[in-house]
């Protein structure tokens, strides 16, 4: 039985991975920009209903082809937060880098690795810092939809042995475009780590995202877009949960790719897993 599912398995990836002469191949391509939010925090102890308060966000992304469909992607994300009071979070720094092979028609299987930090007020800009790694897949539904996957391991810590430690992550992405220059997203997420809090208290996170970008004009490939996550965080063994949510504007300004579509499939298509980071940094609110 073994020997037959090695063998079904083997051959699935050598029908993935079989070159098409004639397929389109990737392009060097890429987005940087920016976004700004209202946040609501609720739910928890030292939060118990802070009202609202503001978050912004950066990033950048460019994918460069190598050959025959293989391809490296290099990002950076960063999330600043200003809620009120002591060891609340401040931010969130990430850079990740892919490596990736995509399949005309098909999808793309690969790998990532992120490094980051998790900022804390009162807490040095190093004390909770540590990476994720893991695989990815994309698998092309129809000509309109995209479906995305992520999981992996991670492990980021802080000064005092607290944080996502030994954790492991899982993200799923439905993508949808009405048209090649409009994109509707759902993105969903779930952490946990048996370390989250005193290096003993577990922690679970699930995050909820939905998403929805469109070209601005004609002339330049500038792209609005508007999303509303919630996350919710959990110290399970001692019972405190705090609830995030985020609503935010923002724009990006894309090259290299002829349309949101075209960027998905042939260009700078990743992303990273941010709830494990966004979780350190809400660690000492929590503890």
């Amino acid at each position: 039985m073994k020997k037959q599912q090695g063998l079904v398995i083997a051959c699935a990836l050598t029908g993935f991975l079989t070159f098409n002469a004639n397929a389109e191949e990737p392009v060097l391509s890429g987005s940087i920009g920016a976004g700004a939010g209202i946040q609501h925090i609720s739910n928890t102890e030292t939060y118990a209903d802070s009202g609202e308060s503001t978050t912004t966000k950066y990033h950048g992304r460019i994918s460069i082809p190598i050959a025959m469909g293989f391809t490296t992607q290099f990002d950076y994300d960063y999330e600043d937060y200003n809620i009120g009071g002591n060891w609340a979070p401040s931010a969130v720094k990430a850079r990740t880098v892919h490596a990736s092979y995509r399949q005309d028609g098909l999808g793309l299987i690969g790998a990532f690795y992120t490094d980051g930090e998790a900022k804390v007020k009162n807490v040095g800009p190093s004390d909770e810092n540590g990476s994720l790694y893991g695989l990815e897949a994309q698998y092309y539904l129809d000509d309109s939809i995209t479906l995305y996957g992520q999981f992996g391991r991670g492990e980021i810590e802080g000064d005092d042995g607290e944080g996502f430690k030994n954790g492991k992550f899982y993200r799923g992405v439905a993508r949808y475009f009405p048209t090649d220059d409009i994109l509707l997203e759902l993105d969903l997420a779930k952490a946990r780590t048996p370390s989250y809090i005193d290096s003993n208290d577990k922690g679970r996170f699930k995050s909820l995202q939905i998403k929805g970008e469109m070209k601005l004009t004609a002339d330049y490939p500038l792209y609005g877009y508007a999303s509303y996550r919630l996350t919710k965080y959990d110290s399970t063994t001692e019972g405190d949960n705090l609830d995030d949510e985020v609503l935010m504007l923002g724009f990006n300004y894309r090259f290299g790719s002829s349309s949101l579509k075209h960027n998905d499939r042939y260009g700078a298509t990743l992303d990273a897993p941010l709830t494990p980071f966004r979780a350190t940094s809400f660690m000492e609110a929590l503890d």
